[in-house]
């Protein structure tokens, strides 16, 4: 046999021998979850490579602050805490009257809500009584917004402390914080506070302290909340009382103190004439008038007498404009 003959023979033999076992090494274990930890430094060496920071959510806008200076912001805010915050508020206007301090323009102040109405789809405008500006109106603007801090704050008869800037007749409102301590009125006690803004509204002018009125208007709504109608009629009437006060409209008794009878003159006094005289004019008693200009409204003939003669007093000063709380109470009292 010849070489090549040979090296074929051997060629053919070693592809049908069977092949040598192949060894099967398992394939490497894949990690589910790689974790890596971030060793405390030991020494000058750095620690491996933290993970990166998650990014966290912006903050919310921090409610506004009651803005007020010394140990007044102690006793104020542990006074709304208990409830008394309309009280604490008026002690706190009454010390300052009396000892002849004059706070700035446009720091923040107690103010009432009168009326609010929008002013776009994102803006209210409003009419507020401060403490000592006065009664202002004010463009609140983005109140209408989800986002805005003034949101559900400017409703009527909410007590709060108010910021605002500008110097022309539309105030800008910057910041409102609710204060409380206004009872929660429904019914006719509602009707009756709707006609004390209504009051204030139609009586007042505009950028006017009218010194004593915010206290005044403050005290009638809060004991509007009382159940007994005959003391939130009693209420009405010494507020009516102070408002023509604060607008420069007392009603007092110029002449005839001695006189039987008493009647209501185009200038808004009260002059005593005779029972002769009397006669065939709209006229009260000397009694039911003393009780009237002091204040005694105990009686029920002085509480009568008292709202005749304020409602004509205030009649004179509407330049015969009707009220339309009055009117709706008047048909809701004979529906």
């Amino acid at each position: 046999m010849s070489d090549t003959e040979k090296a074929d023979s051997e060629l053919r033999e070693g592809a049908q021998a069977p092949s040598a076992p192949v060894l099967a090494l398992p394939a490497p274990a894949v990690p589910e979850r790689l974790v890596v930890k971030t060793l405390p430094r030991t020494g000058p060496e750095k620690a491996a490579r933290p993970l990166p920071k998650r990014k966290t959510a912006p903050k919310k806008p921090e409610t506004p602050r009651i803005l007020t200076t010394g140990r007044s912001e102690v006793t104020l805010e542990d006074a709304i805490r208990q409830g008394r915050a309309a009280e604490a508020i008026l002690d706190e206007i009454e010390r300052e009257e009396a000892g002849g301090a004059k706070s700035r323009r446009n720091a923040a102040e107690p103010a009432l809500v009168l009326h609010t109405r929008p002013w776009s789809e994102s803006s209210l405008v409003a009419d507020v009584l401060t403490a000592r500006s006065g009664r202002l109106f004010m463009i609140a603007k983005g109140a209408k917004r989800p986002g805005s801090n003034l949101r559900g704050v400017l409703v009527p008869f909410s007590l709060l402390r108010m910021t605002w800037s500008g110097k022309r007749e539309a105030k800008i409102l910057m910041r409102a914080e609710r204060l409380g301590g206004l009872p929660t009125l429904t019914g006719e006690a509602l009707l009756s506070a709707f006609y004390v803004n209504e009051l204030v509204l139609r009586l007042t002018e505009r950028d006017d302290p009218h010194p004593g009125l915010f206290a005044a208007v403050v005290r009638a709504v809060a004991h509007l909340g009382d159940p007994d109608p005959v003391e939130r009629q009693r209420t009405l009437r010494r507020f009516e009382s102070e408002l023509l006060a604060c607008c420069g409209w007392p009603v007092l008794v110029t002449e005839g103190k001695d006189m039987p009878r008493f009647v209501l003159r185009a200038t808004g006094e009260l002059t005593g004439i005779s029972e002769e005289a009397a006669e065939g004019l709209k006229t009260w008693g000397r009694a039911e008038v003393e009780d009237v200009i002091a204040g005694r409204l105990e009686r029920a003939e002085a509480l009568r007498a008292a709202r005749e003669i304020y409602r004509e007093a205030i009649e004179l000063r509407l330049d015969g404009r009707p009220l339309r709380t009055r009117r709706v109470l008047a048909e809701l009292k004979r529906i």
